[in-house]
């Protein structure tokens, strides 16, 4: 397995629809393999505001061997469910498409979107309670949620950064981040698929020296591919850097990239073509 990197364009995708609807429509998609069948499929979530505040939200399913689109059930209960821009393309794992929302109704806000490839669910995670993120960090502050990524074949998501409320200490604020750079994150990963008791906070890094950074997620070493953007004043004509992050070690690979990739997945060497052909002519 390794990690594909590319700086735009794309490859024969199936073509993906867009209604002109009158409004704002915007889009995410995920690709998966889907195991029972021995298919492919790419999963595409639209939503469009269709008043100030209601959200239209519907779901379609390309399949391989039928070549074709269908539009399946996607039910929110009384919610709205809002993806966030940056995170367009969904994480696979566990046989499972995940993308993480907004649920504006609920008291904890965000959660994780889940669909089963096998039997074409949806279905939603919850992300650690507010109290276990808010371990080790001081009252009324709490880390930001950035994207969610796989590690090492589990579920898990990254923050980037720190919210302050309104009832927070200012001392206490101000003495935390003294000690804690803007660009500093927390990797949560959960231990056993779908048991909500299981998510732990692994790692801590912080990025110093930097303008700021992004992600794109994991390789399947569990490495975290960084990009990260170099202060104006420091001392060197690069403006940014394509690292790879061993969290365990804290050791950085820098790639050499000399353009900011925008993309970045994981893909699994092989011979086998989608068409189910198992040899090259020509």
């Amino acid at each position: 397995m390794g990690t594909g990197i590319k700086g735009g364009g794309g490859g024969p995708w199936p073509k993906v629809g867009q209604k002109n609807c009158g409004g704002e429509k915007r889009f995410s998609t995920g690709f998966a393999y889907q195991s029972n069948t021995n298919d492919y499929k790419v999963v595409k979530i639209s939503q469009m505001r269709v008043d100030y505040d209601e959200i239209e939200t519907e779901a379609e399913v390309y399949t391989l061997s039928s070549n074709s689109w269908r539009r399946v059930e996607i039910s929110l209960a009384n919610t709205v469910l809002s993806l966030p821009p940056d995170n367009h393309t969904a994480t696979f794992v566990s046989g499972a498409l995940h993308w993480l929302g907004n649920d504006c109704e609920a008291a904890s806000h965000y959660m994780i979107l889940s669909f089963d490839v096998n039997n074409d669910k949806f279905g939603e995670i919850a992300l650690p309670h507010v109290q276990q993120q808010q371990q080790l960090l001081p009252q009324g502050v709490m880390a930001k949620l950035y994207r969610l990524m796989a590690f090492k074949g589990k579920l898990g998501f990254i923050t980037l950064g720190y919210f302050r409320f309104d009832h927070a200490n200012e001392d206490e604020y101000n003495d935390f981040m003294r000690s804690h750079t803007p660009h500093s994150c927390f990797i949560w990963v959960m231990g056993e698929y779908g048991v909500h008791e299981s998510w732990s906070k692994l790692f801590f890094v912080q990025f110093e020296n930097v303008f700021s950074v992004s992600f794109f997620g994991c390789t399947s070493r569990g490495e975290l591919l960084v990009i990260k953007k170099l202060n104006p004043e420091s001392n060197t004509e690069r403006r940014f850097t394509v690292v790879l992050l061993d969290l365990e070690t804290s050791r950085e690979k820098d790639l050499g990239f000399q353009k900011v990739p925008d993309i970045a997945t994981t893909f699994m060497e092989s011979l086998v073509l989608l068409d189910g052909a198992t040899e090259l002519s020509g």
